[in-house]
């Protein structure tokens, strides 16, 4: 199955569920916005869908951006010709850092982004870019240094995803 089709299918079939909750605006998840956090990921199985929406509908809001709740993201990584990051990463040493470009299909805005995962804590940064260009300006350059990014990095993993956001009713939390 092509990844075109699993993102029909998903929207398709999450729709309904995804009509249960009530809206979240970019506005009020911003309350809540997470660039110094603890990041949790969890694998479900995709038949599992529906349950978990249905029951997450009741404690949680769905961001809506232009009528849509499922959003689109594009994301291209940066690693040095050794693949620096992505090895210390295999081999959980910390602190490690990401560097990559993201573009946030929903409201069509792309950030050059620097990630820094310490003992428990992941800090993320970001600067607005105008375009989804492999290539960095001297200021993102200078934003990338001032990150401790000290090595060349070239572009290595292009990543396609659809993501679904989600707003605590009690503004706690973000997932």
């Amino acid at each position: 199955m092509n990844p075109l089709s699993i993102e029909a299918r998903i929207e398709e079939e999450a729709l309904p569920e995804l009509q249960l909750a009530s809206p979240c605006s970019l506005e009020e998840l911003a309350s809540v916005k997470l660039f110094n956090r603890v990041d949790t990921k969890y694998v479900i199985p995709f038949h599992f869908i529906h349950t978990l929406l249905r029951e997450v509908a009741v404690d949680y809001q769905f961001l809506e951006l232009r009528g849509k709740r499922l959003h689109s993201y594009k994301t291209l990584y940066f690693d040095t010709s050794d693949l620096r990051f992505f090895n210390l990463h295999q081999c959980g040493r910390r602190p490690r850092q990401k560097v990559r470009i993201r573009r946030y299909g929903t409201n069509e805005l792309s950030f050059l982004e620097h990630k820094l995962k310490r003992k428990h804590l992941t800090e993320k940064t970001r600067i607005k870019r105008d375009n989804f260009s492999p290539f960095f300006s001297i200021e993102e350059l200078r934003f990338l240094r001032e990150k401790g990014v000290d090595c060349l990095v070239e572009p290595v993993l292009w990543v396609r995803f659809q993501r679904i956001t989600l707003r605590a009713l009690d503004g706690s939390e973000r997932c």
